[in-house]
């Protein structure tokens, strides 16, 4: 269960209400810029259906923990009517690291501030530096199944692969 005293800031987009809401230990990341970071995203996925978002009313809960992750990741939890992020605190600058994925073209340079720990297990932020380069590849999902399924397997196999 998370405890705070709420930074939220509450977004109109593709006929929902969806809200922001940030903890943000040091108050590095605000919810006004997580919103507007994430209102493009929003506006983009409305389009994409049509002009309206499947829902009436969206939570995007953010917590940003200091250093690093006990568990060492970070991570998101899903739900049809919400979303709750664990994340890095830092500078909101890496944290619009995907709205600049979004826009990079190829030859932009890129800084990007990642903690990292050292050989005495200190942590200490490092300072990462490129270009962008486009990457061809392709992605395949893949799905396994024992050697002696049960017939719920099959059946959840023969729903998602449609065979």
């Amino acid at each position: 269960m998370m405890y705070n005293i709420p930074d939220t800031t509450v977004i109109n987009v593709g006929g929902a209400e969806v809200l922001i809401s940030v903890y943000s230990p040091n108050k590095t990341v605000k919810s006004k810029f997580v919103a507007e970071n994430t209102k493009a995203l929003l506006e983009a996925s409305a389009q994409y259906l049509g002009g309206t978002l499947p829902v009436t009313k969206y939570a995007f809960l953010y917590y940003f923990f200091t250093g690093i992750a006990g568990s060492g990741a970070a991570g998101a939890l899903e739900h049809n009517n919400s979303s709750m992020y664990s994340l890095g605190e830092g500078p909101p600058s890496s944290i619009a690291g995907q709205n600049l994925m979004s826009t990079a073209k190829e030859g932009d340079n890129i800084e990007i501030e990642v903690a990292r720990k050292d050989a005495d297990g200190n942590e200490k932020l490092v300072t990462l530096k490129g270009k962008i380069i486009k990457v061809d590849g392709e992605s395949k999902a893949e799905v396994k199944v024992g050697k002696n399924p049960t017939d719920e397997q099959l059946r959840l196999r023969k729903a998602w692969m449609g065979s």
